[in-house]
């Protein structure tokens, strides 16, 4: 069995950030749009670029809960 070591600085920034596999998701996907749409692709480019969409929408809003949810901690404590 492989034992996967993630660095613990990804970990935290991951815990800091949980929108951001949803919004680096999005970029690649963007990026294979431009990829698809320059080999002449562009139905496939069409739809690809739709499910980029939707990752950027949850990856914002995760990101956007996630901040309200610092800022109220935050409050709690002073």
């Amino acid at each position: 069995m492989v034992k996967i070591v993630i660095d613990p600085r990804v970990k935290k920034y991951l815990k800091d950030n949980p929108g951001a596999p949803f919004i680096m998701g999005f970029m690649n996907l963007l990026l294979s749009c431009a990829v698809l749409l320059s080999t002449g692709h562009t139905p496939q480019a069409n739809k690809t670029a739709e499910y980029a969409y939707y990752l950027l929408v949850m990856g914002v809003i995760i990101q956007f809960a996630s901040f309200t949810k610092e800022e109220r901690t935050k409050e709690e404590e002073n």
